[in-house]
């Protein structure tokens, strides 16, 4: 199983040259790439690289498993083995005999370098208004990109750091789970409603000024999903929304964008940065099953977006379902 990688970087032709995001010691490897790894057909085995960048910028890696005919199939995402050592992993399965090939993708993510900068940044008072110029900014680029303005927002969960931002799109259509219709339905840690929220985000670090401005133009939920429904966003361009809580809080709503692969936004019913947090509003003995219910979701090739972190695949929230489960002392 030959291995090959891309960075942000092609070398000339004549020359071999490290681009500014250097994929590294790609392995399986035998014999420096002379002879084939092997695995047997269905054998789960991990591709690790090191990966790094000039700077203190972010990087992402992804790893694309190709069949003997030269057949890509879905990108799955790498994640960072052990905090601070480049090293990113990811697992893959063949599942067929033959010669099969994989390759490992590298690239800034710009939008993890903003996180991480406004998590420091803005409790600390430090160039608040320049970080969220920049989350603007990425906004535009979003935009741009898509070549069409935001119609729908689907809020996951009623914590101010997945609502607050709401009000940057007044003319969209907001969406919830069951039960969060309205500003007063919104539930935070200490009670509920605008109040709350602004007192937990002050709680956090939140300057309270901006806390309050932003409480002030919370942006109320007009339409709650009960069960499944589906979404028309035009262009051809359908999503799922579902209401798979209670977990995380009393009100959880995943979206699941189909294609090859699905995408699955969870919400902070999965974490890949830390451990998962519970908070007053956590429903501990119902968030297992509320994970069963996002796996049913999404499938087995889907990937999965957290609350907080890198994309993770299905058996990644598989484990983590399976960590809570036993934190919180429910049977499975």
């Amino acid at each position: 199983m030959p291995a090959t990688h891309h960075s942000s970087a092609a070398p000339a032709e004549s020359t071999t040259v490290v681009g500014r995001i250097p994929v590294l010691d790609v392995r399986p490897v035998v014999q420096g790439g002379r002879r084939p790894a092997k695995a047997v057909t269905g054998e789960t085995f991990e591709v690790s690289a090191t990966v790094f960048r000039e700077g203190h910028d972010a990087v992402a890696a992804n790893v694309v498993l190709r069949d003997p005919g030269g057949r890509p199939g879905p990108w799955t995402p790498m994640r960072e083995l052990a905090p601070g050592t480049d090293r990113w992993g990811a697992e893959v399965t063949p599942d067929a005999p033959g010669l099969w090939s994989y390759t490992v993708e590298a690239w800034g993510d710009p939008v993890t370098t903003w996180r991480h900068h406004a998590r420091i940044k803005i409790p600390a008072g430090m160039d608040t208004d320049l970080v969220l110029e920049e989350g603007a900014r990425l906004r535009e680029e979003a935009q741009r990109l898509t070549g069409r303005r935001v119609t729908h927002l689907a809020l996951t969960h009623p914590h101010f750091d997945h609502v607050f931002g709401a009000a940057a799109f007044p003319d969209a259509e907001v969406y919830g789970a069951y039960g969060a219709v309205g500003t007063d339905a919104l539930f935070a840690p200490g009670g509920h409603g605008r109040e709350a929220l602004r007192a937990d985000a002050v709680a956090e670090g939140l300057d309270a000024r901006r806390a309050a401005a932003a409480a002030d133009a919370l942006v109320p939920v007009r339409h709650e999903v009960r069960g499944e429904c589906g979404l028309d966003l035009g262009g051809g361009r359908r999503v799922r929304l579902a209401d798979v809580g209670p977990g995380h809080t009393g009100h959880d709503l995943a979206v699941l964008v189909p294609g090859a692969p699905a995408v699955v936004f969870c919400g902070d019913l999965v974490e890949e940065s830390g451990e998962p947090q519970a908070g007053p509003d956590a429903v501990p003995a119902r968030w297992p099953a509320a994970l069963d219910r996002l796996l049913d979701l999404g499938g087995d090739d889907a990937l999965y977006v957290p609350g907080h972190g890198a994309v993770v695949d299905a058996a990644f929230v598989r484990a983590q379902r399976d960590a809570l489960a036993a934190r919180f002392g429910v049977s499975r």
